[in-house]
């Protein structure tokens, strides 16, 4: 998957972790643009840190393994 694939496929997933929580927490549309930037953040960190993984779904799975 290329660069641009995976940001955006974190994009996406980010958009529905985040709409998901807040229907969770029941928040306004403002906390909801910040936890998504929040979301986002965090899942690129995780992207970098655990680059040639092709998801960072696979960590446990990778630590279990490994």
């Amino acid at each position: 998957m290329t660069d641009v694939g995976m940001v955006n496929r974190v994009e996406k997933t980010t958009q529905q972790l985040t709409e998901r929580l807040d229907r969770m927490l029941n928040k306004p549309d403002v906390s909801l643009i910040t936890s998504q930037n929040t979301l986002r953040s965090l899942w690129l960190m995780m992207l970098s840190e655990s680059w040639p993984l092709p998801s960072p779904m696979l960590l446990p799975n990778w630590r279990k393994e490994g």
